[in-house]
């Protein structure tokens, strides 16, 4: 039984301050009013003029995954864009089918 109450007392050591650690963690992250600078905040969105930071990474990473949050942060930096529709799938894999102008470029006409 005296065995069980130190491993009792070191968890309950060990758990409390843990807990208590990862509660303040999360309200500095998370606050409104937060002191944690946006580059070092991990919940702030991807901001390409902001300083390089170790958790810089991560957060493009994070970004280039989710087109909104891509659109966004590339608006930043530049004039506005906008996404492009998805393309269908087709077996000529866009390319125009011989005999079609290809604009200003060139046009493509049958050799045979």
């Amino acid at each position: 039984m005296k065995h069980r109450g130190r491993l009792g007392r070191w968890i309950g050591g060990l758990f409390l301050p843990v807990v208590a650690l990862a509660f303040g963690l999360g309200v500095l992250i998370y606050h409104p009013q937060t002191p944690l600078p946006s580059e070092w905040n991990p919940t702030t969105p991807f901001d390409p003029k902001a300083p390089i930071t170790r958790i810089t990474g991560w957060k493009l990473l994070r970004t280039i995954a989710d087109p909104a949050q891509c659109v966004a942060a590339l608006n930043l930096i530049s004039s506005p864009i906008s996404l492009l529709p998805a393309r269908e799938q087709d077996d000529q894999c866009h390319i125009p089918k011989s005999g079609e102008n290809l604009g200003h470029f060139a046009s493509v006409t049958d050799a045979g």
